[in-house]
């Protein structure tokens, strides 16, 4: 995996690239933009995490229906780390 931080604002937001499996040329075969914004909510933090796909290939199809599931599984274990 590859990518950069594009903006990092604390506590509120954080944007940055995800560029994955690569493609055997020097390219990538997916490449992600990603913006996490953090808001109080009722004492607790609300995470809103916004994906845009810049580009991907035909053969990551599969990884990419499982993108959702995968980030929700992440964020799942991040809220568990942070409440220990």
């Amino acid at each position: 995996m590859g990518g950069e931080f594009l903006e990092v604002v604390p506590p509120e937001r954080l944007v940055f690239t995800a560029l994955a499996l690569p493609d055997g040329v020097g390219g990538w075969k997916l490449d992600n933009h990603n913006t996490v914004v953090l808001a109080d909510k009722d004492g607790k933090t609300e995470l809103t995490l916004t994906v845009i796909v810049r580009k991907s290939s035909p053969e990551i199809a599969q990884a990419l229906a499982g993108m959702k599931e995968g980030w929700s599984q992440s964020l799942e274990k991040l809220a568990v780390f942070a409440s220990a």
